[in-house]
Order: structure tokens, then C-alpha cells, then sequence
């Protein structure tokens, strides 16, 4: 103790903190070597087998459509001829189907139906 009490020493040594530096770098350095060690008996060494579920049904290639645009033409046809027609939407609850033009119709000239005035409510 040649310093005199009272007095506090402002620097750290540099030995003590390169020493500190080393130390944690080498118990970081053990650690990802236990990690590695756990991590490779963890793991398989070789692939699992390819699945053999329907693998008869595959074919080689992809599988692409033969005509998108032919198959895109005749869902949009579809979708537009049941948006203009009639049909039942649900039979068991009364309800149909009507073309658009004509439920834009029957809005502009009778308003929004009412549920409570339907069903007599106040």
C-alpha cells in the first residue's frame, strides 16, 4: 500500500483488462464448442428417406396447367354467367340469387330492406 488512503486510482490497469478480455473470449470460445458437440450428436448424419406416400401418382416435371389462359377464360365465364343469372342461393331459407342490374333495380326503387320492419318490429 505505498498510495496514500483516501485517494482513489482513476485508470485500470491495462493488464487486468486485456486478461479479462482473453478470459471471456475463451470461456465464449468453450461454450460454442459445447453447443457444437451437443448440436452434431443431435442431429442425423444422412437424410431421412423420401417420403413413399403416393409416390406412384407423381410424374417427373412440373405440374403446370396446359392452357391458363383457356381454364382462366372459362372460370371467369362461370363466375360471370352465375352473377347474371337466377338460382337458388339457399331453397331451405327462401333466398335466390338475382343478376346484379336487377338487385341495383329493386334497391333504387324500394330502399334497403329493414330487417325490424320485416319481421314487424317497432
Amino acid at each position: 500500500m505505498s498510495e496514500a488512503s483516501g485517494f482513489e486510482r482513476k485508470d485500470a490497469s491495462a493488464r487486468h483488462v486485456v486478461l479479462a478480455l482473453v478470459g471471456l473470449f475463451l470461456l465464449v470460445a468453450v461454450f460454442f464448442g459445447i453447443v457444437a458437440l451437443i448440436v452434431s450428436g443431435i442431429s442425423p448424419e444422412e437424410a431421412p428417406p423420401p417420403s413413399q406416400f403416393g409416390a406412384e401418382n407423381l410424374r417427373a416435371g412440373p405440374r403446370l396447367e396446359v392452357n391458363p389462359a383457356d381454364d382462366q377464360r372459362r372460370a371467369e365465364e362461370a363466375i360471370w354467367a352465375r352473377l347474371q343469372g337466377y338460382g337458388w342461393a339457399d331453397r331451405n331459407t327462401g333466398r335466390a340469387r338475382i343478376p346484379i342490374e336487377r338487385a341495383m333495380e329493386i334497391i333504387a326503387t324500394q330502399g334497403w330492406p329493414d330487417r325490424d320492419r320485416r319481421k314487424g318490429g317497432p
